[in-house]
């Protein structure tokens, strides 16, 4: 094999090679790019499941204090 012939396959192994790292890359952004999607769906999903979750509590925390200022009026015309 003659020196020339020796550069020219290791040309080519490199560029294979880079190829391969390239295609590689490519796979892995794809695969980061999906489970980013995945995970701001859920983000997004817990923070309305979070928002409405305050909104139940705030009106029963309301509901609570309406029943506490009703037994409390109805105490204090009793005594």
């Amino acid at each position: 094999m003659t020196t020339l012939e020796m550069k020219e396959l290791n040309e080519r192994q490199r560029a294979d090679h880079a190829v391969r790292m390239y295609e590689q890359q490519k796979q892995q952004l794809h695969n980061l790019e999906d489970r980013n999607f995945e995970l701001e769906k859920k983000f997004s999903d817990l923070a309305k499941m979070n928002l409405e979750a305050q909104k139940v509590e705030r009106e029963l925390r309301d509901e609570l204090a309406s029943e506490l200022i009703k037994t409390h009026v109805q105490y204090s015309s009793c005594g």
